[in-house]
């Protein structure tokens, strides 16, 4: 998937650890944590003979799907894995920041279920959304609509684009509609109108309030 696909950013902090379990002859072990996210790997720096690290560094990650998890594996000096947790954070338009005490659950211990056996790690996390752009698509004989610029919409009447998904578009982004939609959509356009009010008589233009939200839209789509 192309860089420019990312649905944003994702920074780690691997904080530290508290409670490792100690070594075979009882004693404090060296360890380092593997970070896996999206398919890409980092390391933390060794920290020798304590059940206590602290790392405090930082990785930073592309978001490519909304559903991956940031996987974590306490190692031993050789290497060989101590245990494991991870982190859920599910990734859409909206930034994100908290931070978590994780259970590691111990790798040569299957009843450790829970992750009660193996410590815990701390960790902090801060996603950063990227800013969604309209795709550059163009229209042609299909229903298929490529949208070119950004819609500008008036008081009374949008002027521009004249493809109608830009209208929905604007429409549905704009915060002045979001809560109570097609209420404030209707408080917010009128339409021209020439009035007849007697015979003979050529009328005035005036503002009318729409009818329905379809024929708002309908109206921005055609101007």
């Amino acid at each position: 998937v192309p860089v420019e696909k990312a649905l944003g950013n994702l920074i780690i902090e691997i904080v530290k650890a508290k409670g490792l379990p100690l070594g075979e002859y009882d004693e404090p072990v060296t360890s380092f944590v593997e970070l896996l996210f999206g398919g890409h790997g980092r390391q933390t720096k060794v920290r020798k003979n304590t059940s206590d690290p602290f790392w405090n560094e930082l990785y930073e990650f592309k978001v490519m799907d909304p559903s991956d998890q940031a996987f974590m594996t306490v190692c031993y000096e050789d290497g060989s894995p101590l245990g494991s947790c991870a982190l859920n954070v599910w990734f859409d338009k909206e930034n994100k920041k908290g931070s978590e005490w994780l259970p590691i659950r111990r790798a040569d211990d299957p009843t450790d279920l829970g992750g009660s056996k193996g410590g815990t790690l701390f960790v902090r996390y801060k996603y950063i959304a990227k800013k969604r752009k309209v795709e550059e698509i163009k229209k042609k004989d299909t229903d298929i609509i490529e949208l070119g610029y950004e819609p500008k919409i008036n008081g009374t009447i949008g002027l521009i684009p004249e493809q109608r998904v830009y209208v929905w578009y604007q429409l549905l982004e704009n915060k002045r509609f979001r809560s109570n939609f097609a209420q404030n959509l209707m408080n917010s356009f009128t339409k021209r109108e020439k009035t007849k009010d007697k015979v003979g008589s050529q009328g005035v233009w005036v503002d009318v309030p729409y009818e329905s939200v379809d024929a708002v839209v309908e109206d921005l789509w055609k101007a």
